[in-house]
């Protein structure tokens, strides 16, 4: 999957591949999330729908102004996948020029956003405002794939058991017994709640997209770096395409970890997001993470030189 923008919300170039994960990292401002808002917008708008709900799903995602206000030049978006295509045109006035397409997407698409706003749990359910399958009347499961899935569910379970029994997690359970609303779970712990839901409804299968804003959000170190890991067993044994951002350097650094250990390294990808002016850049540093990582690292020899000073 190959997605170009032009003059998209603060983005004034990116040109990205997605076969596996991709990463893209920056600091904050940096046209991160305008990335993801604009992939989901691009893949739900490869669907036979009007013109006009194109034009929608894009002012929606982008927050009513699809191109950069800072100047007055026309926006691109091209996306291709193994079998579909999609180009778009848009004006400086949020006016869709010209929309081209080519086949609907054959997979399911899944946008997971900040887990803390934009979720709702239900019983042991979670449904999503957002983060809803294109086809939502597929009926694939993941059944055949139980072997290949326990250690993702058994890492989950891990990180869930010690509070499990304080929840409702279960619509059958029986008992009586007096539990808390999965509302009341921190906000940090859903995102595995969230992923084992929709594994076990069958809205992540094969194939499908999984779009991750800052997925590591709300997570202690410790656990950004096992969300990381479930991320590359998942895009490992259900061949997932999936587009993650962060600001993390524990998360970026697990996940780098991990795709070698589970030998995926080939289809990970990693992007730098960077401002220039009014305006953001994306640039591939797969064969050079360390420029992100110099990046990430500026506040933590910010404080070390603080410190220094004020020793002197």
């Amino acid at each position: 999957m190959k997605l170009k923008l032009k003059n998209i919300g603060k983005i004034e170039s990116a040109n990205i591949n997605i076969e596996g994960i991709t990463v893209i990292a920056g600091l904050n401002c940096t046209g991160k999330s305008t990335i993801s808002h604009t992939l989901f917008a691009a893949l739900q708008s490869l669907n036979e729908i009007p013109r006009q709900s194109v034009l929608q799903i894009f002012l929606d995602e982008l927050d009513g102004h699809i191109t950069n206000i800072c100047n007055t030049n026309n926006g691109q978006i091209e996306l291709k996948t193994e079998n579909s295509e999609i180009m778009i045109h848009f004006s400086n006035d949020n006016k869709l020029l010209e929309v081209k397409r080519k086949n609907e997407l054959p997979h399911k698409v899944i946008y997971i956003d900040d887990t803390f706003k934009n979720t709702k749990i239900i019983s042991s359910l979670i449904y999503l405002t957002r983060t809803m399958s294109l086809f939502t009347n597929s009926k694939q499961t993941n059944a055949d794939l139980k072997d290949e899935l326990s250690l993702i569910y058994e890492k989950i379970d891990n990180i869930l058991n010690s509070d499990k029994s304080l929840f409702k997690t279960d619509k059958n359970d029986k008992s009586g017994a007096s539990k808390l609303s999965l509302e009341s779970l921190s906000s940090g712990m859903k995102i595995f709640y969230l992923i084992k839901s929709l594994i076990d409804t069958g809205i992540i299968v094969k194939n499908s997209t999984l779009i991750l804003d800052e997925p590591e959000a709300h997570l202690h170190p410790n656990l950004q770096i096992t969300l990381a890991e479930i991320i590359v067993l998942l895009q490992k044994q259900m061949k997932l395409h999936i587009l993650t951002n962060t600001y993390s350097p524990y998360f970026l650094r697990a996940i780098e970890v991990f795709s070698q250990k589970y030998s995926i390294e080939d289809t990970t990808k990693y992007y730098l997001a960077y401002n220039d002016g009014d305006n953001a850049k994306v640039k591939n540093v797969t064969l050079n993470i360390s420029e992100i990582y110099k990046e990430l690292s500026d506040p933590l020899q910010r404080l070390e030189n603080e410190g220094y000073k004020e020793e002197m």
